[in-house]
């Protein structure tokens, strides 16, 4: 008996060294290289939003976004404490992500693992600190870091409600576990549109909990009444949803393909390749201990609705409604995986064969991580607006297409924003509503139509005008027809720099010899 004291007091010991070790590890992950990376498209957004004011902020996601004001509005009080550059823009998704680790090792020692909780969270705690759709999350100015966090929230306090119906605790005055619930489950809808999805499969995996567990008239109506009340808070968020539904449906640029759904699934909550097919086989594994394990049962369900639902839904919404299936919505999802494939060391009789495969995917994923943070960005705007500076003579212009383009360039270069005249194409930003077709599902940003085309091209003529460079992205969606190049005619273009690709660089002589008789001809 003194022996297995002194014993059990250096096991608590390294296993507080492998925290911290794994904490400072974790940390690292998600900061390398986050400064010198520029802003793209989506993070420039977010950046434009939280900068507005407050009427402006509320107004421009009402006629411009189909997601709620929650994430923007959060950032722009971060903002104004902190810098708004780069690093501290994203800092809020780093803390957030980390935050998310916490909430992951609490939630595995919430769950009954027969007195083998310190390895199972261990386990939870190593795989979400290096899966990489958690660390990519961590580094965006983007709302799936918080997205990830809120649901994380919820899933604990779900599982710790499921603790008290299994231990038949129904005591009336232990409201703040549903009180924290109802606010995470808050979070999930208030954060991104298809955060209701997720907030389903919460709902569904606690309404499957109700039913296993016995459901009492007081359960019931604790659970009725709580959902309701989330969802009644929700409403102004849904309203917003109704009013750019039929314009996304419409102009929506995804295309989804129910053969490649599997391989993006699998990115997006695990990691591509064998580390994710990997990570997914030890899943499976913790599910099926887990459902032959009468406490765990019901946990392990649990977990596989929130991890597989949300992507059912937007296989279907998909199919039937519109394209909505896109990786990093499905993020969340990475928690109830991770968990799940935490199940093997804390279940398992046999601790040798799970806590090598473990640490063999956790290597994995960590390499797969790595590759992430390490990569080039895939919008190099910096170099870009550097290479275009070099190159620009005194009357040239630099044309964006489409005009959303203008917000990372004036992120990354701000000096060559202010000597050199950039327009948006083909108008400014934001666009309005009546300004042209908007194929990318927000009035903000519209396509060039052949009068807009000849507009510009006639008014850089007038001004003098000797070249044009266009930098574009998506051009196959905004100018389909490539009524540009018409307008300017076809001995205009000189040159075609695809060297920062997906960011397309092309080059016009406003005047050259027949473009003028090119662009009335075409017209």
């Amino acid at each position: 008996m003194d022996e297995q004291v002194p014993t059990q007091s250096r096991n608590d010991q390294l296993i507080r060294v492998f925290a911290l070790a794994l904490l400072v590890g974790a940390i690292a992950l998600r900061i390398v290289h986050l400064r010198e990376k520029p802003l793209w498209l989506d993070e420039s957004w977010s950046h434009w939003f939280s900068g507005q004011t407050w009427g402006s902020l509320i107004a421009g996601v009402i006629s411009y976004e189909t997601h709620p004001p929650f994430y923007y509005s959060a950032l722009k009080l971060w903002r104004s404490l902190f810098d708004d550059g780069a690093l501290a823009l994203r800092s809020l998704s780093l803390i957030a992500s980390m935050a998310t680790l916490v909430i992951v090792g609490q939630t595995a020692r919430s769950m009954p693992h027969g007195g083998m909780n310190h390895s199972a969270w261990l386990a939870a705690l190593s795989l979400a600190a290096v899966s990489p759709p958690i660390v990519e999350a961590a580094r965006q100015a983007r709302p799936y870091a918080l997205l990830i966090l809120a649901f994380a929230a919820a899933l604990l306090f779900a599982f710790r409600i499921i603790q008290k119906w299994q231990d038949n605790n129904d005591d009336t005055r232990d409201w703040g576990l549903w009180l924290g619930y109802v606010l995470s489950l808050e979070g999930v809808l208030w954060l991104h549109t298809l955060g209701a999805l997720q907030a389903f499969a919460l709902f569904s995996s606690l309404a499957l909990a109700l039913i296993s567990c016995g459901a009492t008239r007081q359960r019931v109506l604790t659970f009725l009444g709580a959902h309701c009340v989330a969802g009644a808070l929700w409403l102004p968020s849904f309203a917003i949803l109704l009013q750019q539904q039929e314009n996304w449906a419409r102009g929506t640029w995804l295309v989804f393909r129910l053969e490649s759904a599997g391989a993006e699934y699998l990115q997006a909550v695990a990691a591509p390749g064998v580390f994710g097919i990997g990570l997914f086989l030890l899943a499976f594994c913790g599910l099926i201990i887990s459902l032959h394990n009468r406490k765990m049962r019901i946990f392990g369900m649990s977990l596989f609705v929130c991890a597989v639902v949300p992507a059912l839904l937007e296989i279907i919404l998909s199919m039937t409604v519109s394209p909505v299936f896109l990786g990093r919505t499905l993020a969340p999802a990475a928690v109830p995986i991770v968990l799940l494939a935490s199940l093997p060391i804390g279940l398992s009789s046999r601790k040798l064969l799970p806590v090598t495969a473990t640490a063999c995917i956790a290597i994995g994923l960590l390499i797969s991580s790595w590759q992430l943070v390490s990569r080039a960005p895939e919008e190099r705007w910096g170099e870009l607006g550097a290479a275009l500076a070099k190159r620009l003579a005194p009357t040239d212009e630099v044309w964006l297409l489409p005009n959303e383009l203008v917000l990372p360039l004036q992120l990354a270069s701000p000096e060559l924003s202010k000597r050199t005249r950039t327009q948006p194409l083909p108008f400014g930003f934001p666009a309005k509503f009546q300004d042209g077709p908007h194929p990318s599902g927000t009035a903000a940003v519209v396509a060039l139509t052949p009068e807009s085309a000849r507009k510009l091209v006639k008014d850089a003529r007038r001004r003098g005008v000797e070249s044009v460079w266009v930098v574009s992205r998506f051009a196959w969606l905004f100018d389909p027809d490539s009524e540009l190049a018409k307008a300017f005619g076809t001995q205009a273009i000189v040159e075609k720099d695809d060297h920062f690709a997906p960011l397309i660089v092309q080059r016009y002589r406003v005047n050259a010899p027949g473009a003028q008789a090119d662009g009335a001809a075409a017209h």
